[in-house]
């Protein structure tokens, strides 16, 4: 499964492949944002507070990200996967989608992981309940057969080869 380009192997990669490669990422950070969410609150053990003050300096910025995350990543999602609209070839799709989740990907993380780093920093319980809520919300943003059709608008003529890519 190589193919020769300039005197270098390079791996190519069926619809499967990059369907499973995205659901791989999708699980291995959600239990790395998981691990790390235990191991501070392990940290913090029960030396924390509910709400520390308007003082605290991440009680602005961790609510502002958590929305971010939300708003923003859907919107650059939506942004890099336009240019699948004029594709012909579902492997050519299914790259531009998986480069559009990882960064997607990347911008809920972020959220998280500045959530549990204000919870380690500030013993503010209210931040790993933020971060328990993004990750819920990063659950949710795990690739579905009918929402990846829909976003990436798979026509007739490549249903088959989708069908039998998610199977």
């Amino acid at each position: 499964n190589f193919k020769q380009t300039n005197e270098c192997l390079m791996p190519t990669n069926s619809a499967k492949q990059i369907i499973q490669t995205i659901k791989i990422i999708h699980l291995a950070l959600i239990f790395g944002q998981l691990i790390f969410a235990s191991i501070a609150h392990y940290l913090v053990k029960s030396n924390f507070v509910f709400f520390g003050g308007f003082e605290d300096p991440f009680i602005f910025i961790v609510p502002s990200l958590f929305l971010f995350s939300i708003s923003g990543g859907k919107s650059v999602y939506k942004k890099l996967i336009e240019p699948s609209f004029n594709e012909e070839s579902l492997i050519k799709k299914l790259s531009i989608l998986r480069t559009a989740i990882i960064v997607r990907y990347a911008i809920t993380e972020a959220a998280v992981i500045m959530s549990i780093v204000a919870y380690i920093a500030s013993m503010n319980f209210l931040y790993i309940i933020l971060a328990a809520l993004m990750i819920g919300f990063f659950v949710s943003l795990k690739p579905k057969k009918d929402k990846i059709e829909i976003d990436l608008k798979i026509d007739y003529r490549m249903k088959a080869e989708f069908e039998a890519a998610m199977s």
